[in-house]
């Protein structure tokens, strides 16, 4: 497994006793970056790896916006994600394959080619193993008994495939908005059915065709990317689902039926709705609401021992 190479520019800000940077490596020829946050103190941090939304172009770039939106506020986790500063998260996050744009506060963009569900699945695997093996100070920051993944959007759906038999096994798994049907693809919106179609390896149909129109390989294509459809084959560990209300991107019919699917799979499964909320979560009230179910749920899950006082 290549070595991190690690730059000074990451996230916002940090509060004392908390590092931001960014991080790369090089992979099979393939440029993996992401940005990264960590208590200083030394001693086994519970892990938090990160999956952004969005697919590809300079719009939707792993900036301090994003982080801010869906990730517990970054600039904030010593006092709330990162609990104690012994024993807070080390949060690990890797950029979307293509996206070659840079970030405007440093940049955090990944190589390799436009893809969703092909080799940009590698690399998330990839970049989950080079966030569990980093070590600083001669002493290990990552307990692989309290690690977490966090996927929104897009990310949930990479995040899931990841998984898919067992591949990719965090302690606990948290999935906002998620993408997790399109094989239901008549109610894919044009506009993502664009991106998907135009970034599934081999794939062969025609733009926005109907689902009576794909082909055996299209449909397969688009049954490999909906997690609704084998969630039998995810990992058995806790799982929580946050909706937005209103959300039309991932719709409220979807979460409900990969809830039913991983229930029925025997996995234990949470579903957090988030009122007026929409796909993105804008509203500050609905980042905080959305961001205590997290707290709450990581208080729990993601290590032996819950470690969130404020929760009682």
């Amino acid at each position: 497994m290549a070595n991190l190479t690690i730059t000074a520019g990451g996230p916002a800000s940090p509060p004392t006793g908390v590092t931001n940077d960014q991080w790369s490596a090089t992979v099979d020829g393939n440029t993996l970056k992401g940005v990264r946050s960590y208590p200083t103190t030394a001693g086994l941090h519970r892990y938090i790896f990160f999956l952004r939304g969005g697919f590809t172009g300079a719009n939707t770039q792993l900036d301090d916006t994003m982080i801010n939106n869906h990730l517990e506020n970054w600039p904030l986790f010593a006092t709330s994600l990162q609990g104690e500063s012994t024993t807070g998260n080390y949060v690990f996050s890797p950029g979307i394959r293509g996206s070659d744009s840079p970030w405007t506060s440093g940049g955090a963009a990944s190589g390799g080619t436009d893809e969703m569900g092909g080799a940009d699945i590698e690399d998330v695997r990839q970049a989950w193993t080079l966030g569990m093996e980093f070590t600083g100070s001669g002493l290990p920051r990552v307990d692989p008994c309290s690690s977490a993944l966090i996927g929104f959007s897009s990310g949930a759906l990479r995040g899931l495939m990841a998984m898919r038999g067992g591949k990719l096994r965090p302690r606990c798994a948290i999935f906002r908005a998620p993408l997790v049907n399109i094989y239901d693809w008549d109610n894919v919106s044009d506009t993502n059915k664009a991106l998907i179609e135009a970034m599934i390896p081999g794939w062969s149909s025609t733009t926005l065709t109907k689902a009576s129109g794909l082909t055996k390989a299209d449909r397969r294509a688009l049954y490999d990317r909906s997690p609704m459809q084998w969630a039998d084959e995810l990992p058995d560990i806790p799982y929580l689902i946050i909706q937005a209300e209103t959300d039309t991107t991932a719709p409220r019919s979807w979460t409900e039926g990969f809830a039913e699917a991983l229930t029925k799979a025997g996995r234990r499964v949470e579903v957090h709705t988030v009122t007026g909320a929409g796909h993105a979560f804008t509203g500050s009230e609905d980042i905080n609401l959305s961001n205590l179910a997290i707290r709450r749920f990581l208080a729990v899950n993601q290590a032996a021992v819950p470690y969130y006082s404020d929760l009682a």
